[in-house]
């Protein structure tokens, strides 16, 4: 869960054969919660989790796609 501090802004800096551009992201608490906190939990748990407990690769088989099998 991300904190509670309203004001943290995180800054990233990107290089081109241009130059330099800084970029201010804002935390989106309401974006975080409705949009990629369940994606990133089915994923967890559908596809991440289960080769962890029971590899397919190391036997051979194909491993899991990555895409949760339910719409979000």
């Amino acid at each position: 869960m991300l904190t509670e501090n309203q004001g943290i802004v995180q800054q990233i800096m990107i290089y081109s054969g241009q130059g330099f551009i800084v970029d201010k992201i804002s935390k989106d608490v309401k974006f975080w919660t409705s949009k990629i906190e369940p994606f990133v939990t089915t994923f967890y748990m559908e596809s991440l989790l289960p080769e962890i407990i029971d590899p397919r690769f190391d036997r051979g088989l194909p491993i899991r796609s990555g895409i949760p099998t339910k719409k979000l």
